[in-house]
């Protein structure tokens, strides 16, 4: 994904983070990884301008481009059926995405939210190198 197609995706689901957090953000965090897209110029600064709390990406930013341990998302790709069965063709992807998400569990996002204290624990003890947790 190009930095300006990143853009695009925020800028029309900002509305939508402004429904489910309120306009002024308070009580969560937006995070991404520092993958080329999130760190592009234009992202963080319309991320400055329009969602005050997330986490910065970029040359001198807070994240790295490669944390799955990190990325409660992660969990969803890593370790589950994608990993496994490797679609052969963008429209096998598509159909494989869309099934991973209509069988993840509800109480997936609440999950992997209590756990990230133990994630974050993992990672420092391990001095910021990759954990299995």
């Amino acid at each position: 994904m190009t930095g300006p197609k990143y853009l695009d995706v925020l800028t029309k689901v900002k509305p939508d983070f402004d429904k489910i957090f309120g306009s002024r953000n308070r009580g969560w965090t937006f995070v991404h990884d520092g993958a080329s897209a999130h760190k592009a110029r234009a992202t963080n600064e319309w991320l400055e301008e329009n969602v005050p709390n997330h986490i910065k990406s970029g040359p001198h930013g807070e994240w790295p481009a490669n944390s799955p341990d990190l990325n409660p998302i992660e969990q969803v790709w890593v370790k589950t059926q994608l990993e496994r069965s490797k679609p052969r063709s963008i429209p096998a992807l598509k159909r494989k995405i869309k099934q991973i998400w209509a069988n993840v569990d509800e109480d997936f996002v609440p999950k992997q939210a209590d756990g990230m204290g133990k994630r974050l624990k993992s990672i420092i003890q391990s001095g910021g190198e990759f954990t299995a947790n």
